[in-house]
């Protein structure tokens, strides 16, 4: 088969399918404005005025010819007006904000994760090595969206007169970058992503380099700097992941307040919260590889002294923890974005329990603001599970191409065979997949008890 042949014709469909079917089909529209998720509009300012006296002619004065003119409504705060629900539809999201990058992000996701399901059973019969995987170029892509428009979000919070948020994300940044140069200095015995293996063997195979070809002599890199340029970064995801983080922390407690009378939901919530849980610990040695993979378990699972599955099996078995993880959040994507419309309602009740009036306008404002910001929301919600998602489809492959050449090592006795940039893309990738996991895990942690305290 000529180069890139299969996977060509394979993207070229991909890309007809996602700008032809785009215009009659969008996985974006279906998840938010199919009808499956209600709004919240006031009452127009005449059915409010007709609930209100006028007093001593304020709402009214005349004009220059004698004529009636209406002044700006005046409403007490603790009037009963009542909010009229209605479906959301996409009519009404097209024109919200941020509506078009949600689209395109979540539709492309979809996208690429075909194209890499398609062309991972291609690989299956032929020889993964023969050509270059064209699927990660999507998944890649796919990353650097996501990241783009949490960013972009992050923006938002900078650009208000109130810099409140800004601090909390500049303090959120250097708590999570302590605590990544913290992360550092824990070895590969009690974190498993062999990221001092990885960095051991690059600096030889440099040094061995350099030898034969340049004749030249030198040191070791330094993984100090490595480690530290490691860490900022993650103290920069953890501050892009500090407001969607209290999101989802405000949106779940909303959820289980709704869901109290059923039982199952709120199972289901619970398991939605806490599963990253789980995936953390799966990476620290001592509580998931070395304890899943010891004859202890073994005996306990079989009766017989000896792993009840090979790291391969291990592996692949966490790496489905992870997209379970990124399914039950986008199944339940619904429930939070409801509970977030809720608030519509929550903020009409506040105001109804406070002294004095507001006009029409300013209600309209507060009820209104709500549902302006939806797509926002959305975003903020599945931003990191794409982030999340594109991680585990990298780290998949690069997992398989680092046995592919820890078997080709295994015949070699040359050093400089390559595995060493297999092992660091390895080690890389499950360290920023579980790291987006920690940081996410805890500013909803931080979230739900700042909700919870308020």
């Amino acid at each position: 088969m000529a180069l890139f042949g299969f996977q060509l014709v394979a993207t070229f469909i991909a890309v007809t399918a996602l700008q032809k079917l785009n215009a009659y089909f969008s996985l974006a529209q279906w998840l938010i404005a199919r009808g499956n998720l209600t709004w919240y509009k006031l009452q127009s300012e005449q059915d409010i005025r007709s609930q209100i006296k006028p007093e001593n002619g304020k709402n009214y004065r005349k004009g220059r010819k004698g004529e009636a003119k209406k002044e700006s409504l005046t409403v007490p705060r603790g009037l009963d007006v009542q909010l009229i629900p209605r479906p959301v539809l996409e009519v009404h999201v097209i024109p919200l904000r941020y509506y078009t990058e949600l689209q395109w992000m979540v539709d492309f996701t979809f996208v690429a994760a075909f194209i890499y399901s398609v062309t991972a059973g291609y690989y299956a019969y032929y020889d993964p090595l023969t050509e270059f995987n064209l699927s990660l170029i999507w998944v890649l892509v796919v990353q650097v969206f996501a990241l783009k428009y949490l960013f972009s979000l992050l923006k938002l919070y900078f650009a208000t007169e109130e810099k409140g948020e800004l601090w909390m994300c500049l303090a959120s940044g250097l708590c999570f970058l302590l605590i990544a140069m913290a992360m550092m200095l824990i070895g590969d015995d009690k974190l498993d992503f062999r990221l001092d293996e990885a960095l051991q063997k690059v600096s030889e195979e440099y040094e061995f380099l350099l030898e034969k070809y340049l004749s030249v002599k030198r040191g070791p890199i330094s993984k100090g700097l490595i480690k530290l340029s490691l860490a900022f970064i993650c103290g920069i995801i953890g501050a892009i992941l500090t407001f969607p983080g209290l999101r989802i922390a405000r949106t779940h407690l909303d959820s289980l307040r709704y869901s109290a009378d059923r039982t199952f939901l709120l199972v289901l919530l619970h398991s939605n919260f806490i599963l990253p849980v789980f995936i953390i610990l799966l990476w620290i040695k001592p509580l998931g590889r070395d304890y899943i993979l010891s004859n202890y378990v073994g005996h306990l699972m079989n009766g017989q002294e000896k792993q009840i599955m090979s790291d391969a099996a291990f592996e692949r078995g966490r790496l489905g923890l992870v997209w379970c993880f990124c399914l039950m959040r986008l199944m339940f994507l619904p429930t939070h974005l409801q509970s977030y419309l809720n608030m519509a309602q929550e903020r009409l009740d506040q105001l109804r329990k406070e002294a004095g009036k507001i006009t029409y306008q300013q209600m309209l404002l507060i009820v209104m603001s709500v549902f302006r910001y939806l797509c926002v929301v959305a975003l903020q919600y599945l931003a990191p599970v794409i982030v999340i998602f594109s991680l585990s489809l990298l780290l998949n492959s690069s997992y398989g191409a680092l046995q592919f050449q820890e078997l080709k090592e295994a015949a070699s006795t040359s050093l400089a065979d390559g595995h060493s940039l297999y092992l660091l893309s390895y080690s890389m990738i499950s360290f920023m997949l579980w790291w987006v996991c920690f940081a996410w895990l805890s500013t909803s942690l931080l979230g739900v008890a700042y909700h919870s305290i308020l």
